[in-house]
């Protein structure tokens, strides 16, 4: 079961909405990003994400909730985002989770804390949780905690330094990203697979606030 640490959080989102300025000052909303495409309420706020294809995450209000399920041949699975708690700046800070994978009959329960700059930049999460899964007929029951620091320079996402226990087994890794000479600007600040080398999988949206630029590796 290595490697399930990189899958505990799926993508989330602050209420505030992925919105650009045109040229001529008026705000435009993000309806899509690749694959992804986005869908709002008439105030502004994100309501629906679908992303790859198959990917729905539906988000509610009064209170801030996100659902979120991944369809893949006749199975579905689901995960809940609940009790968030949001900064002053609508960033979340606090959230519960609970998921439900039906292919491989686990079950996820878990809390996570986050941290900012004063510019909005993701710094830190911590997070811990347990799983219950079970193999060859006999029920697990495993507890996690994780930490991710963020390090960051000048609005670019210098490093990313993960310390993790699964089950009483500790493991650290290490992503550090690189810019050339010709770096170009994040306009919509999202996050993108590139930048989660494969650390922090599935997590874009859950902040507002992305590298102001791309790394080059």
């Amino acid at each position: 079961r290595s490697g399930r640490h990189v899958r505990r959080y799926g993508w989330g989102s602050s209420p505030q909405y992925p919105q650009i300025t045109g040229s001529d000052g008026e705000k435009l909303y993000i309806t899509s990003v690749g694959d992804n495409t986005f869908s709002y309420n008439s105030e502004g706020k994100i309501t629906k994400c679908r992303a790859y294809g198959n990917d729905d995450y539906i988000f509610s209000y009064n209170p801030f909730k996100i659902s979120y399920t991944y369809t893949h041949g006749s199975y579905s699975d689901v995960t809940e985002y609940y009790d968030i708690a949001l900064n002053k700046n609508g960033y979340i800070v606090n959230m519960k989770t609970r998921s439900t994978d039906q292919s491989d009959n686990e079950e996820n329960k878990g809390e996570a804390w986050f941290s900012y700059d004063s510019k909005g930049h993701l710094t830190k999460i911590a997070s811990s949780g347990t799983d219950v899964y079970y193999e060859d007929g006999e029920k697990v029951t495993e507890k996690y905690s994780l930490e991710y620091n963020l390090s960051w320079s000048n609005g670019k996402l210098t490093q990313i330094v993960c310390n993790g226990s699964e089950d009483g087994e500790k493991f650290t890794d290490t992503a550090t990203f690189e810019y050339g000479d010709n770096t170009y600007p994040n306009i919509t600040k999202q996050w993108t697979d590139n930048y989660m080398a494969d650390m922090i999988e599935d997590m874009e949206f859950v902040f507002f606030i992305g590298p102001d630029f791309w790394a080059g590796k």
